[in-house]
């Protein structure tokens, strides 16, 4: 009799643990997204990111809550599946090989701009990357580390032309997808860049440029005034996103002149540039 009420606390024990262990719904309704049977790979991560965005304690089996650590994932390969709704948030779900799906929780800014974790990217991102091989680039911001960095003495300047080289995967920074494009400059000198994509247009800066920014029929004052990150009434729409980056927003204006822009720069804690535009040139600055 003791022994069979042993048995029977010994098999109650397990089975509670076993459901708390468990996600209370049996069956689990997912969502497509936009990246439903797309493959994705988890990259390298920087100590710093690791522990910053807590990756370690992120990702788990679909229907345990059980994690696992990150390193058991780096370099693997993944289908995305899609979303799914629990305890009123939203995972993201993967499945690995073996038809092993798991599961994480979506962060506030993943869910607002519609993005993937930073430490995963796309397979086709990573192919359009390679392609890129052998061609030359201009470079823009070669000041900030979580867009370009290289272990040379060499200091590369903006607007640099150089080569791609090679490709490489990698997240330092808690923004963007973690591909870099090797770079080469004509002295021999290599840098990592970090990955553009699409051509951005607003709110974001483009880490490098496909072609010659700065073209010799703008004339060498023009040049020089954009080299030096300058702005003059008349410059062109290219010639100030060359010169200040894109802006964060653009409104369409009316004026008796007709249908103009206005361009943003800066945010409210930092101050703002506020460039108009009337057929097609700058028409007036306002700090």
């Amino acid at each position: 009799m003791i022994g069979q009420i042993l048995v029977l606390t010994v098999y109650f024990v397990l089975f509670l643990s076993c459901s708390l262990l468990k996600f209370q719904p049996s069956s689990i309704d997912i969502i497509a997204n936009d990246w439903s049977g797309k493959e994705v790979m988890f990259a390298d991560v920087s100590d710093q990111i690791l522990k910053k965005t807590n990756i370690n304690r992120s990702w788990s089996p679909l229907n345990r809550k059980r994690t696992r650590s990150y390193y058991k994932f780096q370099k693997s390969k993944a289908t995305v599946v899609g979303d799914y709704l629990f305890d009123d948030s939203k995972y993201l779900v993967i499945e690995l090989k073996h038809k092993k799906k798991y599961k994480r929780k979506k962060s506030p800014l993943e869910e607002k701009y519609t993005t993937l974790p930073n430490h995963l990217y796309l397979l086709s991102d990573y192919k359009n990357a390679k392609a890129m091989f052998g061609i030359d680039i201009w470079l823009n911001n070669v000041v900030d580390i979580s867009s370009f960095f290289s272990y040379s003495e060499k200091l590369f300047k903006r607007f640099e032309k150089v080569k791609v080289v090679d490709v490489h995967t990698y997240q330092n920074d808690d923004k963007d997808w973690p591909l870099w494009l090797i770079i080469e400059s004509k002295d021999g000198q290599r840098g990592n860049v970090r990955y553009n994509g699409a051509k951005k247009t607003l709110g974001r800066q483009n880490y490098y440029f496909i072609e010659d920014p700065l073209p010799k029929n703008w004339g060498r004052d023009t040049i020089a005034l954009v080299r030096n990150g300058g702005l003059e009434i008349n410059m062109s729409k290219k010639q100030v996103r060359i010169s200040q980056g894109n802006p964060d927003i653009i409104n369409n204006t009316s004026s008796r002149h007709g249908i103009g822009q206005q361009w943003i720069y800066g945010d409210s804690l930092g101050g703002k540039t506020y460039l108009y535009f009337e057929y097609g040139g700058l028409s007036f600055i306002q700090d």
